[in-house]
């Protein structure tokens, strides 16, 4: 019988891919440029031109940018911990969510990326 990833270890997972994808970006906080049609970070390096991209799509990707990996990487840690104490991942349906979409989104990036 195979066994399922416990919730913790997927959270953990989840963390240390976050905090992986950031550091291969350049440091933030990024902002987007509407007059450019680019997203800049702080010190006005180049990032990336947004293109055929909705200038909405582009704010979010600029708001959402490495600047926040550390925090949200603590956050489902500290979710992890919790769990390890004996609280469930019904009482933090939201993490596991979150950790099971990053999961998957780096899987697949990974997978879009593999020679």
């Amino acid at each position: 019988m195979v066994s399922e990833t416990p919730p913790a270890t997927l959270l953990r997972q989840a963390a240390a891919r976050i905090r992986e994808l950031a550091a291969g970006a350049q440091n933030g906080p990024w902002t987007y440029n509407d007059q450019l049609d680019h997203i800049h970070t702080a010190n006005d390096a180049f990032v990336t031109h947004v293109g055929a991209c909705h200038w909405a799509d582009a704010r979010w990707i600029a708001a959402m940018g490495p600047q926040l990996a550390e925090n949200f990487a603590a956050l489902i840690e500290v979710t992890a911990e919790r769990v390890e104490d004996g609280y469930t991942t019904n009482d933090y349906p939201h993490a596991l969510a979150i950790t099971r979409l990053v999961l998957a989104q780096s899987a697949s990036t990974d997978k879009d990326h593999d020679g």
